[in-house]
């Protein structure tokens, strides 16, 4: 019988790169495992267990997975997800469910990260926080007498956000100046995980292959122009009904309105984006949003995808947001009709060389 083995990472911070060293300390250990008669237990739902069930994946190792789920119903659901966005169907996996229900999802993550240390019989710690989760459970394993390998150590790292700025009003370029609302934009931002419709294994495939973040705004932009195509998304939307959302704003109406969301880790939306001349996007079905105050009815004969409550806090209506319900496919408009928008002039001569397409920079 093989040995089984499970790799000890704490949780870790956003936009890793295959130079993030508990990226590259993950890859030089399940390397390592790929020679000898390993099987490495994992699980999912959080980017350190995601990321070594696709690298071992991704490197063809035996894997035994722990399946969080509700029910046994529920159980067969995640595995039929698992296998499609780990690429395992047809490879060496031994499954085995974690029934949860009626628990928290605090008291689920817990038992899973218990039950994958438990079931390593040669543990392997990578990067673990002083005082945190996987430090407790690395010394309950040791007392219980199992060894860990420390070769892939790395320092833990407090957990950084480097992806949060602001355009002032100084650094806008003229030629974001000079533009007026002849567009509807739609904004895009820095992925923290995968593209909608990705699978985790492709992602973590990029990362351990790039230098810089792979899932970056301007990367989210050049995909959009390569499949020409904006994907809905049911994400605040009213009913969940998949909707690409557009500004009506000028470019440098809408730079105020970039800034960091703490609480949801990313940016509102960052300058990067494509632009629809504002005609033809009307006439593709593009439709502005009703804005109501909230509280009151919904106003008469209003399709719900989209209205849009004027807000408590923040006031929505400042975006000008119009909508357009399910995926949009951009080769219908001509390329005269579009514009692209990036933060750099040295980006702005990149992507036009790349796309062809018409592109200005919020900073000169």
């Amino acid at each position: 019988m093989s040995r089984s083995a499970t790799l000890l990472i704490s949780r870790q911070g956003l936009y890793p790169t295959r130079n993030t060293p508990w990226i590259a300390g993950c890859l030089e250990a399940l390397s390592s495992l790929a020679s000898e008669n390993v099987r490495v237990v994992s699980s999912f739902n959080v980017s350190t267990w995601n990321a070594v069930t696709a690298l071992s994946s991704h490197l063809d190792l035996s894997l035994r997975l722990i399946v969080p789920c509700e029910s046994s119903s529920d159980y067969f659901r995640k595995k039929s997800w698992a296998e499609e966005q780990f690429d395992l169907a047809g490879k060496d996996v031994v499954w085995d469910s974690l029934i949860c229900q009626g628990m928290s999802a605090a008291d689920c993550n817990r038992r899973r990260d218990e039950t994958v240390v438990g079931l390593g019989q040669l543990l392997l710690p990578i990067s673990i926080r002083p005082k945190g989760i996987m430090d407790r459970l690395s010394h309950a394993a040791q007392n219980e007498g199992k060894s860990l390998d420390r070769r892939f150590a790395v320092p833990y790292q407090v957990r950084r956000t480097n992806i949060a700025y602001q355009i002032s009003e100084n650094q806008v370029s003229d030629e974001i100046k000079t533009l007026d609302d002849a567009y509807l934009i739609h904004w895009t931002r820095t992925c923290n995980s995968v593209w909608p419709g990705e699978r985790l294994i492709d992602y973590y495939r990029d990362v351990i292959n790039s230098e810089r973040y792979p899932r970056r705004a301007i990367n989210t932009l050049l995909r959009i122009v390569d499949m020409r195509r904006l994907i809905a998304s049911i994400k605040n939307m009213p009913q969940n009904t998949p909707t690409v959302s557009f500004s009506a704003l000028a470019p440098v109406e809408a730079a105020p309105l970039m800034r960091w969301r703490s609480r949801y880790r990313q940016m509102s939306f960052e300058p990067y984006g494509i632009g629809i001349r504002k005609s033809v996007a009307e006439d593709a079905g593009i439709r502005p949003v009703i804005y109501y105050d909230k509280g009151d009815n919904l106003p008469d004969n209003a399709e719900p995808w989209l209205t849009q409550s004027t807000g408590s806090i923040s006031d929505w209506t400042a975006e000008k947001e119009y909508r357009y319900r399910g995926d949009l496919t951009l080769s219908s408009f001509n390329d005269d009709d579009l514009v692209l928008f990036v933060r750099t002039a040295d980006e702005a001569r990149f992507v036009h060389e790349k796309t062809g397409l018409s592109t200005k920079s919020f900073i000169s």
